[in-house]
């Protein structure tokens, strides 16, 4: 769903199938973001900022190379800094931008992409000049947390190539495995999409309000806004665990044979059949362009549902994605068969969008606080710098996490349902280890 991402491109999700069949969305507005390469998607934390890199951009064309850090931090001693504190606080966190934290980096990367049409790179080839006020290398302007660690990491050599060298050789070798010569070739980077924090709600034992489907892993919307360690081991190992101790307690039966299983859904198939004859034999209409609109989709997400949101670019983004939907539906003859899974993909897309897009828009409606992973912009907040964009101001004051969004597309209308609950109080009974698991044993527990 983002263009500007750093999930491996197998990985598409289906969501979007999810939210058709009603499912509901819990904590859609809660995803991490952080930077990452975008030539070969990996994220750039630890090591990689600990290596103290150059950060620079060039126009479209490849030329103006500056160290644009260097144009906002206050000195290039802070600069420096901030992105060796980068390595350990790697997500891009609101509440980290302030006294020109590390966080900043991540807007100003923002602004040169977005605001400026520029790229951004990482070097690891050369020092920043904050390292070379005098023309060679001086880490005199370190911190001490940051000269001890480059001391016991015996990494106090000349480039930050020969001190990642030094520090994690697999850094290195993971970008040769893929094409990438670090000592020869700088990294193009973005603020990209990490992890989903919200996703599927589900019960105790991982089952949908849709039965029989259990959302596990990183689908299941259990992760929490601040996604705190164990989470995902939760959502995944524990999840799948759980779900497969409920399955085997309750659903027992025979599954449906495929004859009433067709005749059950003969229309919904049928509907889905008409659709593909359609787009692979439809003469005289000019040929959709599948991948086209996929990359329309996903840098939307990336510009106005990513780690900096407004009102109004989510409602811009809202509008493209209705329109997009209505001239796929009326316009989707293909020139070649083998495109027909990307355009279904495109349509799964679509819906998953919409509803992400509708959450962050009642999001900002009901709190506009910026929190977890994401800026959103509140013309009463304080400017994240005076180096940055108005559209960077922003409130972080008592985010309100008491309370729990939750989201159900209707297929039918296109349009969503959005709630607040409060956060499920934790048990406060005290249970004996042999009264659960005789319940565990008996099989009660799973009533």
């Amino acid at each position: 769903m983002y263009q500007r991402s750093v999930y491996p491109y197998t990985q598409n999700g289906g969501t979007g199938l999810l939210f058709a069949a009603g499912a509901t969305g819990k904590n859609l507005t809660e995803s991490q973001y952080g930077i990452a390469s975008v030539k070969f998607r990996w994220n750039l934390s630890g090591s990689f900022q600990q290596c103290l890199p150059r950060y620079l951009s060039v126009d479209a064309d490849g030329g103006d190379e500056r160290e644009f850090l260097l144009d906002v931090f206050s000195t290039p001693e802070q600069m420096i800094n901030a992105v060796f504190l980068k390595g350990y606080q790697w997500p891009f966190d609101p509440l980290k931008i302030a006294g020109e934290g590390s966080s900043l980096i991540d807007i100003l990367i923002y602004q040169e992409e977005m605001l400026k049409n520029r790229h951004v790179y990482m070097d690891f080839i050369h020092n920043s000049k904050a390292l070379e006020p005098n023309g060679c290398v001086d880490f005199g302007g370190l911190s001490e947390e940051a000269r001890q660690y480059l001391v016991n990491c015996n990494a106090l050599q000349q480039t930050p190539y020969e001190r990642l060298a030094k520090i994690n050789p697999a850094a290195i070798t993971v970008y040769r495995d893929h094409g990438i010569d670090l000592a020869q070739e700088r990294l193009e980077i973005s603020v990209c999409a990490q992890h989903n924090n919200g996703g599927i709600a589900g019960n105790a034992w991982w089952e949908s309000e849709i039965r029989h489907l259990f959302p596990v892993g990183e689908v299941n919307g259990s992760h929490g806004v601040y996604r705190p360690g164990g989470s995902a081991l939760n959502a995944g190992q524990v999840g799948g665990l759980r779900a497969a101790q409920y399955i085997t307690r309750h659903y027992r039966e025979e599954a449906r044979q495929k004859p009433e299983f067709l005749a059950e859904h003969a229309s919904d198939i049928e509907q889905v059949i008409r659709f593909a004859d359609e787009a692979v034999a439809a003469p005289g209409n000019a040929p959709i362009d599948v991948r086209q609109e996929l990359e329309l989709l996903r840098a939307r997400m990336s510009r106005y549902g990513s780690f900096i949101r407004t009102l109004e670019g989510v409602r811009t983004a809202l509008q493209e994605n209705r329109d997009q939907r209505r001239f796929v539906l009326a316009n989707h003859a293909l020139s070649d068969t083998k495109n027909l899974p990307d355009l279904f993909r495109l349509l799964e897309l679509i819906t998953a969008q919409y509803v992400y897009l509708k959450a962050i828009e009642d999001y900002i409606l009901q709190s506009g606080i910026s929190r977890n992973s994401y800026l959103v912009y509140n013309q009463f907040g304080k400017l994240a710098h005076d180096g940055t964009d108005e559209c960077f101001r922003n409130c972080t004051e008592n985010p309100n996490t008491s309370q729990i969004q939750e989201i159900r597309y209707d297929a039918a209308q296109e349009a969503c349902r959005v709630w607040w609950r409060p956060v499920r109080p934790m048990p406060e009974n005290d249970q004996w280890f042999e009264t659960v698991w005789q319940k565990y044993a008996d099989g009660n527990i799973f009533s």
